[in-house]
């Protein structure tokens, strides 16, 4: 996978957090009938699962590169599941519920 959009460090964190935090109360006011306390206990394992998704599809390539990369691979999927959590904590955002979008929320 490539990137094109250039970002620094804190910015591109605070991207995955955003985007975590946006995808849960999007799924929460798509889904009503969601149990949110159980999504937010289950986002942290998310972020290992796809860890370990990512190791077995990236080892069997480049396992020098994976074990570069796991470490920064780590974090941004941990700001991505703490942004996800913290949308579940919140609940469905209003604006999503009227249609208007996750940014205007």
């Amino acid at each position: 996978m490539y990137h094109v959009q250039r970002y620094g460090f804190a910015e591109f964190c605070r991207d995955r957090y955003e985007h975590g935090l946006e995808y849960a109360r999007s799924r929460l006011a798509e889904h009503p009938e969601s149990n949110r306390w159980l999504l937010l206990l289950a986002a942290p394992l998310l972020a290992v699962l796809l860890f370990l998704r990512i190791a077995r599809a990236s080892w069997r390539e480049r396992p020098a590169i994976f074990l570069a990369a796991s470490p920064l691979t780590l974090l941004l999927l941990g700001w991505w599941a703490i942004g996800e959590a913290v949308g579940y904590w919140r609940g469905p955002a209003r604006a999503l519920e009227a249609g208007m979008g996750a940014r205007a929320a």
